[in-house]
């Protein structure tokens, strides 16, 4: 009867012989070459299998150790099975894995812009200049004084004697920065000189009126024996 091939691998060889059936089986997803199917009575199955990483040991410099063992039985169509066949050791051992590590170094290089900021002040300077006006203005004094002198036969008038003072003065200055009481006080100077003069003025009048008046009086009393030896006369 045609007999079909079952494989199954480990990585523990003693279990294929104690534990043949636990141990995981080759399909034919594994299969690169050849094939699993049933043939003749006496013929050979020739299979090239591809092992999963899983397999595999990883070794420090990042190769991969294969070492797998393999067994098989035969089963016929009547579901008779053979004995397990000899257990087979499949390795690989790659050769070291040189690592080439190309050192890169980085140069980083900084350039430095020098900014310059030129700062343009403008300082503006206003300067206050402050005038302080002082007009003083006198009133005008008029003094008029008349005297009349009345005799028999004639009359003597004396002529209204006006005397008029006006006195204007005006002071003008300019105020200093931070000097106030300056300025007031020539003001109040400028204004005692004015009063000075309109009051020397009124008296000045009031002397003068004073005299004319004496001298009216005089001339009344001289005036008056003349007309007494008038009458006589007459």
């Amino acid at each position: 009867n045609a007999s079909a091939v079952e494989i199954r691998a480990s990585k523990d060889d003693a279990k294929l012989d104690s534990e043949f059936e636990k141990q995981e089986e080759m399909t034919m997803a594994d299969v690169v070459e050849g094939n699993l199917d049933p043939l003749p009575a006496g013929s050979k199955h020739k299979v090239t299998f591809a092992f999963a990483t899983k397999w595999a040991t990883l070794r420090p410099d990042g190769a991969l150790d294969w070492k797998i063992y393999l067994a098989a039985r035969a089963a016929n169509s009547d579901g008779l099975k053979s004995n397990t066949s000899n257990v087979v050791q499949a390795t690989n051992t790659p050769p070291p894995i040189t690592t080439t590590v190309a050192a890169t170094t980085t140069v980083a290089t900084t350039t430095t812009v020098a900014t310059t900021t030129e700062a343009t002040t403008t300082a503006a300077t206003t300067t206050a200049a402050t005038t302080t006006a002082a007009t003083t203005t006198a009133a005008t004094t008029k003094t008029e004084a008349t005297m009349k002198a009345t005799t028999t036969h004639g009359s003597t008038t004396e002529a209204a004697t006006t005397t008029e003072s006006t006195t204007t003065t005006t002071a003008g200055g300019k105020r200093m920065p931070n000097s106030p009481d300056l300025a007031q006080l020539w003001m109040w100077v400028l204004i005692g000189g004015i009063a000075v003069i309109v009051i020397a003025t009124m008296l000045f009048a009031v002397f003068r009126a004073s005299a004319k008046s004496q001298k009216a009086v005089r001339q009344r009393r001289t005036v008056q024996p003349a007309s007494a030896a008038d009458s006589e006369l007459l």
